[in-house]
This record gives structure tokens, C-alpha cells and sequence, in this order.
């Protein structure tokens, strides 16, 4: 199954949803050039927040890449739950605060 978000970001390439199915290759079947595929990583990271790396001289299928989605925003939510926020050092009080002149 296609992802939602490449399906929305191809769609926004001017790809009809006829077009995209699991076997179509990005490079062989769409024709996708080296700035497409860059234009396809950079929606993923507007609608994820996810990186995802397609210049490989690798084609690879819709469903492929939807694999690499998947796998990456698992990876993102996990390393999202594991983060944890170290707390802000305070300054020591003094028990007679000595004012300044």
C-alpha cells in the first residue's frame, strides 16, 4: 500500500492516482528525474518530519519507498518517546543576598 503522504506529494507533482500503485517504479514507470525525487523528500519532511533519502541510483517501487516511510517515522517516533528534556541547571541561593552598590 502507498503511503498517504507520498500519494498526496506525487499527486502534487501532477500524477494522477491511476498512475501510482505499488509496483510503479519512480524512475522506469514515473520518470522521475534527480529534483523530482528531491521534491518528493522535501514534502515527506514537510508532512512527517521525516528524512527520507530517494537520490540512490536505486529505482525503487511506490511500495518500496513506503517501506523506507514507514521504517523512518517509526524511527522518529521512537526516538521522540526516548527523548529526555535534562533540567536547567538554577544558581545557588544564598541564605543574606549581599546588595550591590
Amino acid at each position: 500500500m502507498i503511503d498517504p503522504a507520498l500519494k498526496s506529494v506525487l499527486i502534487d507533482l501532477g500524477f494522477s492516482e491511476e498512475e501510482l500503485t505499488d509496483t510503479a517504479s519512480i524512475r522506469q514507470d514515473l520518470q522521475l528525474d534527480s529534483t523530482e525525487t528531491v521534491d518528493i523528500s522535501l514534502g515527506l519532511k514537510r508532512r512527517l518530519g521525516i528524512n527520507i533519502k530517494l537520490e540512490s541510483r536505486q529505482d525503487m517501487t511506490l511500495a518500496e519507498v513506503s517501506e523506507k516511510i514507514a521504517l523512518a517515522v517509526a524511527q522518529s517516533s521512537s526516538e521522540a518517546h526516548n527523548y529526555v528534556e535534562t533540567p536547567k541547571p538554577t544558581p545557588p541561593q544564598t541564605a543574606n543576598p549581599v546588595p550591590q552598590k
